[in-house]
C-alpha cells in the first residue's frame, strides 16, 4: 500500500539492500573469491548491479491518496512497475464516490506510461484482459488461487449433487454441514449469543504463544472465547488461521485484539475468520467510528443501512466485481459484496477497548458510536472511578461489557457487575501456573 513518493523511495532502497556485496556472499572467503577480487576489482559492484536488474521492484497503489500522488510515485528512480488494485481502491473511496475512481484510474495509468514505467494491476471491473493490455498494461492479474479452488470445488459438487428439483433430486438426501447449519442459525455467533439473553455470559482466555495446540487445549478446557492477542503477543496473521481453526474444533469462539487502528492489519485480520475485533487504546468517538468503518470493509455500510448499501452497490461501476477472494470472514467465501456485508454486520463483534483515563473521560461519546457492540475494559491503568464511569455509560446505551479480569476480583463479581465477557487467563499464564503447580507437587520438601 504505497501512498507517497517517499514510501516508494524507501522501498527501492530496501530492495537494493537485499543484494549484498561479494564479500558477504556464501563462499566469499575461499580462494576462488579472492582470485575474482584480485583479478576484477569491480566484480562485486557488477554482481550487485546485476542482481538489481534481475529484481523487478513494483509498488501497489490501492488508496485514493496513492492515486492522487501517482505522478510523483512513478518518477522514483529505480522503480520498475506501478501496480493498481481496483478492489482496494473502491473500498477506500468515500460513500457514493466510487464512480469517479474509474476516471481517476485512467488518468493514473497515463501518468505511469508517461514516466516510462511498467503498468500492472488486477482486472478492472468492466474491462477484459485484452482491453487492459490494449490500454498499455504489461501485467494483468485476472484471478486468485482462492477463486480457482472455489470454482473447481463448486464444479465437483455440482456434478456430484443433482438438483433438488431434477429427476434424481429425491433419490439422495445430503446432510447439512456444520458450517452451513451454524450460519443458517444467526444466533450461533458470539455477538448474537451475548445479545439475545440477559443471562448469557462467556469466559475468555488470551492466546499469546502462537500455538494451535495450546489454543485448542484452552478451548477444550471450557473457555468459550479465545482471544488472539496481537497487541502484545508474537503472533502473525498467517499463524492465526491455525489458531482460529483449532479453537473452532474445540467449540470456542475466536476474537482478535489488534495492535493498532491500521487498515492493512484490520483488513487482513478479518480475512482470518475471527468472529470479532478488539481495538485497544480507544480514546475518542472518532477512533471508534473509524474502527467500525474499517471492520465493515469493503462495503462500509453500518448495520442499520444495509438496504441503502445494496442499492448503492447496484449503481456503482464496481458492481460486477467479485470481492469473494477477500471476504471479511472465511465462512463467506463466494458471497457477493452486499450479501456477506449484511451477514458480517450481524455476525461480527466490534469492541472498543478503553484502557486509559483519556478514554474513560470520553466514554459517553464512544458508546454512542453506531456499530460498536462492546466496551472492553482493561483496568490496569484506570482508577475505580474511571471503571465505574465506563460501566455506567455502557449499560445506559445498551452496549455489551467485556474486559480483562480485574486483579483482586473474581469472575463471578464481574458477571454480577454486568460483564458479558471476562478474559480470566492467558495461555502463557496457564502454562506458567501449571509448571509451578507441577514443581510444587513433585519437588521434595527440603
Amino acid at each position: 500500500m504505497t501512498e507517497t513518493a517517499e514510501q516508494a523511495v524507501q522501498f527501492v532502497a530496501m530492495a537494493r539492500k537485499s543484494f549484498p556485496a561479494l564479500s558477504s556472499m556464501r563462499g566469499s572467503g575461499g580462494p576462488a573469491a579472492a582470485a575474482v577480487r584480485s583479478a576484477a576489482p569491480m566484480a562485486s559492484h557488477f554482481l550487485r548491479r546485476r542482481g538489481e536488474d534481475l529484481l523487478m521492484k513494483a509498488v501497489q497503489v490501492e488508496t485514493e491518496a496513492g492515486l492522487a500522488n501517482v505522478r510523483e510515485i512513478a518518477k522514483v528512480e529505480g522503480l520498475d512497475m506501478v501496480f493498481f488494485a481496483p478492489v482496494e481502491l473502491a473500498a477506500s473511496a468515500p460513500r457514493g464516490q466510487e464512480a469517479g475512481l474509474l476516471l481517476a484510474l485512467e488518468t493514473a495509468e497515463a501518468e505511469v506510461k508517461r514516466a516510462k514505467k511498467l503498468l500492472g494491476g488486477m482486472l478492472v471491473p468492466g474491462r477484459s484482459a485484452e482491453m487492459m493490455f490494449a490500454a498499455g498494461y504489461d501485467l494483468v492479474c485476472t484471478t486468485s488461487d482462492v477463486i480457482l479452488v472455489r470454482a473447481a470445488a463448486e464444479n465437483i459438487v455440482r456434478e456430484a449433487k443433482p438438483p433438488a428439483t431434477g429427476p434424481k433430486g429425491g433419490l439422495v438426501r445430503f446432510v447439512t454441514s456444520g458450517r452451513e447449519a451454524k450460519f443458517a442459525r444467526n444466533d450461533e455467533t458470539l455477538v448474537t449469543r451475548l445479545k439475545k439473553s440477559r443471562q448469557a455470559r462467556a469466559l475468555g482466555a488470551l492466546v499469546r504463544l502462537g500455538s494451535a495446540a495450546a489454543a485448542e487445549l484452552v478451548a477444550a478446557s471450557g473457555f468459550e472465547v479465545v482471544v488472539l492477542d496481537h497487541s502484545r503477543g508474537a503472533e502473525d496473521l498467517l499463524g492465526a488461521v491455525a489458531l482460529v481453526h483449532a479453537a473452532s474444533r474445540a467449540g470456542a469462539h475466536s476474537l482478535m485484539r489488534v495492535p493498532a487502528l491500521s487498515q492493512a492489519h484490520l483488513r487482513r485480520a478479518l480475512q482470518v475468520g475471527v468472529e470479532g475485533i478488539i481495538l485497544p487504546g480507544v480514546e475518542s468517538a472518532e477512533e471508534a467510528h473509524a474502527l467500525v468503518e474499517l471492520c465493515l470493509y469493503p462495503s462500509r455500510n453500518l448495520r442499520d443501512d444495509s438496504h441503502a448499501a445494496e442499492a448503492r452497490l447496484k449503481n456503482q461501476p464496481f458492481r460486477r466485481m467479485d470481492f469473494s477472494f477477500a471476504p471479511p470472514l472465511v465462512e463467506f467465501y463466494g458471497q457477493r459484496v452486499a450479501e456477506f456485508s449484511r451477514r458480517q454486520g450481524e455476525a461480527l463483534l466490534i469492541a472498543a477497548q478503553v484502557d486509559s483515563p483519556e478514554g474513560a473521560a470520553h466514554i459517553r461519546e464512544i458508546v454512542k458510536v453506531e456499530g460498536i457492540d462492546m466496551i472492553f475494559v482493561d483496568a490496569m491503568r484506570l482508577s475505580g472511578a474511571d471503571v465505574e464511569r465506563i460501566e455506567t455509560a455502557a449499560k445506559k446505551h445498551h452496549r455489551l461489557l467485556g474486559g480483562l479480569l480485574v486483579p483482586g476480583c473474581h469472575v463471578e463479581d464481574m458477571y454480577r457487575a454486568g460483564y458479558k465477557l471476562v478474559c480470566a487467563a492467558s495461555d502463557h499464564g496457564l502454562l506458567a501456573e501449571g509448571a509451578k503447580a507441577c514443581l510444587k507437587a513433585e519437588r521434595p520438601v527440603e
